[in-house]
């Protein structure tokens, strides 16, 4: 939730001066991440995000009928995943 919604700028000004800084001075002022370092991970983690979200949209957007019927067939939870829910969800 927190990735998502402020802007990617924001979160590489936080993770270049803030978290960067802040760890700078724990290990003994040295630099932790180059610039394109934390540009990376920041921008990674905004992806990353935005990632999760579509799948899990895809994911409860399978009918809960089809689960159910997987479940009365006698399919367990990660094979009713893997043979009905992803299918559906591709």
């Amino acid at each position: 939730q927190l990735f998502r919604n402020t802007p990617p700028l924001v979160q590489l000004l936080f993770f270049y001066f803030g978290v960067g800084t802040a760890l700078g001075s724990l290990t003994g002022g040295g630099s932790f991440l180059s610039s394109v370092g934390w540009a990376i991970l920041s921008f990674s983690l905004f992806a990353g995000a935005f990632n999760v979200e579509i799948f899990r949209s895809g994911i409860e957007a399978v009918p809960t009928t089809m689960r159910e019927a997987a479940e009365a067939l006698g399919y367990s939870r990660l094979a009713t995943y893997r043979h009905v829910v992803m299918p559906l969800r591709l």
